[in-house]
Protein backbone atom coordinates (compact mmCIF):
# COMPACT_ATOMS: atom_id res chain seq x y z
CA UNK A 1 0.00 0.00 0.00
CA UNK A 2 1.30 3.69 -0.95
CA UNK A 3 0.82 7.15 0.58
CA UNK A 4 -0.02 9.29 -1.87
CA UNK A 5 -0.39 13.18 -1.36
CA UNK A 6 -2.52 15.11 -3.25
CA UNK A 7 -2.45 18.95 -3.30
CA UNK A 8 -4.51 21.29 -4.68
CA UNK A 9 -4.73 25.05 -5.29
CA UNK A 10 -8.22 26.26 -4.12
CA UNK A 11 -9.21 29.06 -6.94
CA UNK A 12 -11.86 30.69 -4.15
CA UNK A 13 -11.08 33.95 -2.35
CA UNK A 14 -8.91 32.74 0.16
CA UNK A 15 -8.55 34.44 3.95
CA UNK A 16 -5.66 34.62 6.46
CA UNK A 17 -2.62 31.75 5.90
CA UNK A 18 -4.54 31.03 2.17
CA UNK A 19 -7.71 29.17 3.54
CA UNK A 20 -10.81 29.60 2.01
CA UNK A 21 -13.25 31.71 3.98
CA UNK A 22 -15.69 30.21 6.72
CA UNK A 23 -18.66 29.62 4.26
CA UNK A 24 -21.80 27.08 5.06
CA UNK A 25 -20.83 23.87 7.62
CA UNK A 26 -16.79 25.06 6.22
CA UNK A 27 -14.92 26.89 9.03
CA UNK A 28 -10.83 27.25 8.87
CA UNK A 29 -10.55 27.06 12.38
CA UNK A 30 -10.75 23.40 11.92
CA UNK A 31 -8.30 22.80 9.72
CA UNK A 32 -5.15 20.30 10.69
CA UNK A 33 -2.10 19.12 9.23
CA UNK A 34 -2.75 15.91 10.02
CA UNK A 35 -5.77 15.84 8.37
CA UNK A 36 -5.89 13.91 5.15
CA UNK A 37 -7.41 11.82 2.40
CA UNK A 38 -6.99 7.78 1.53
CA UNK A 39 -7.31 6.35 -1.49
CA UNK A 40 -7.36 2.70 -3.01
CA UNK A 41 -7.06 2.32 -6.63
CA UNK A 42 -6.85 -0.64 -8.86
CA UNK A 43 -5.62 1.29 -12.12
CA UNK A 44 -4.46 -2.27 -13.79
CA UNK A 45 -7.89 -3.30 -14.75
CA UNK A 46 -7.55 -6.91 -13.40
CA UNK A 47 -10.22 -8.51 -10.74
CA UNK A 48 -7.84 -8.83 -7.37
CA UNK A 49 -8.92 -8.78 -3.45
CA UNK A 50 -5.86 -6.33 -2.92
CA UNK A 51 -7.85 -3.42 -3.45
CA UNK A 52 -10.66 -4.83 -0.60
CA UNK A 53 -7.54 -5.80 1.50
CA UNK A 54 -6.54 -2.16 1.52
CA UNK A 55 -9.45 -0.87 1.94
CA UNK A 56 -10.27 -2.59 4.81
CA UNK A 57 -7.49 -1.85 6.12
CA UNK A 58 -8.06 1.64 5.90
CA UNK A 59 -11.30 1.81 7.31
CA UNK A 60 -9.83 -0.48 10.37
CA UNK A 61 -7.35 2.24 10.92
CA UNK A 62 -10.12 5.33 11.19
CA UNK A 63 -11.88 2.96 13.27
CA UNK A 64 -8.67 2.93 15.17
CA UNK A 65 -7.69 6.57 15.05
CA UNK A 66 -11.46 6.98 16.42
CA UNK A 67 -11.13 4.42 19.35
CA UNK A 68 -7.22 5.93 20.54
CA UNK A 69 -8.66 9.64 20.00
CA UNK A 70 -12.05 9.59 21.46
CA UNK A 71 -11.52 13.53 23.00
CA UNK A 72 -10.67 14.72 19.55
CA UNK A 73 -12.15 11.95 16.71
CA UNK A 74 -15.45 11.27 16.09
CA UNK A 75 -15.92 8.47 13.42
CA UNK A 76 -19.36 10.33 11.23
CA UNK A 77 -21.51 8.25 9.57
CA UNK A 78 -24.50 10.88 8.91
CA UNK A 79 -24.86 14.82 8.69
CA UNK A 80 -26.09 14.93 12.25
CA UNK A 81 -22.94 12.99 13.55
CA UNK A 82 -20.94 15.89 11.66
CA UNK A 83 -22.57 18.68 13.07
CA UNK A 84 -22.18 16.94 16.71
CA UNK A 85 -18.75 16.03 16.43
CA UNK A 86 -18.22 20.50 15.20
CA UNK A 87 -20.43 21.42 18.66
CA UNK A 88 -18.62 19.01 20.43
CA UNK A 89 -15.01 21.02 19.07
CA UNK A 90 -13.98 17.09 17.22
CA UNK A 91 -12.41 16.33 14.11
CA UNK A 92 -15.51 14.40 11.99
CA UNK A 93 -13.58 11.37 10.37
CA UNK A 94 -15.77 10.24 7.20
CA UNK A 95 -15.32 7.24 4.73
CA UNK A 96 -16.81 6.72 1.22
CA UNK A 97 -16.72 4.10 -0.78
CA UNK A 98 -17.34 2.81 -4.72
CA UNK A 99 -16.89 -0.08 -6.36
Amino acid sequence: MRNIEVKTQNTTQNGPGGLPLKQGLYDPQFEHDACGLGFVVNIKGKKSHQAVTDALQRIAAVHKLAADMPDKVMLCTTAADILQARKQGKIAALMGMEG
